[in-house]
């Protein structure tokens, strides 16, 4: 691992390489840590001895999202900071050895992203879950997690879709602003 990388901690046992997020208080997402966190990840994926990764934020805080210190000096809606949190997220999710967040404590907003991030393909693919219909034309985190928008583009747009697809139902996992997630079963109507 890059000893520039600060804001996450990794240790190997037995093959499992845990990458602790070490950002105090609350391990929030901001620049430092999306760069570590990727850093890290690039680094334990190319580890010959590594056979599976371990997220977490410690005891006390998994992640609490965004960092709202960043989102105000970008103005809520610019494109963040590189790298962003989908490029992390996407980086995860392609990873060809398996990773797995252990949430404790307070995971919240992109922290939910992120953690959600390190199973979405597995379950899809254990489940049997189409491509097709899985994760259509990405959600909220594809447009750069804009403040207020993550939860309402992917509900509007699973609504819409939903109905031109004419499914039944549809789930959406969002961030709803200042920190908070949630996830959401909607019936089509």
């Amino acid at each position: 691992m890059d000893a520039s990388v600060t804001n996450v901690r990794m240790s190997v046992h037995e093959g499992v390489a845990c990458l602790r997020l070490d950002h105090p208080p609350v391990n929030s997402l901001d620049r430092e840590t999306r760069r570590d966190l990727l850093s890290s990840v690039e680094g334990a994926v190319a580890g010959p001895t590594v056979i599976g990764l371990v997220i977490w934020g410690g005891p006390e805080a998994s992640s609490a999202g965004a960092d709202i210190k960043e989102l105000a000096a970008d103005g809520y809606g610019g494109m963040p900071f590189a790298p962003t949190l989908a490029s992390v997220v996407d980086f995860v999710e392609a990873s060809p050895k398996p990773v797995v967040a252990a949430i404790a404590g307070v995971c919240m907003g992109g922290g939910l992203d992120e953690a959600f991030a390190v199973q979405t393909v597995l379950c899809r693919d254990r489940l049997g879950i189409d491509p097709e219909i899985f994760n259509v034309e990405d959600g909220g985190i594809s447009i750069g997690h804009p403040y207020g928008m993550s939860g309402a583009r992917p509900v509007g747009h699973a609504l819409l879709e939903g109905r031109r697809r004419r499914v039944k139902y549809a789930v959406v996992s969002m961030c709803v602003g200042g920190g908070m997630g949630a996830a959401g079963l909607f019936e089509i109507l």
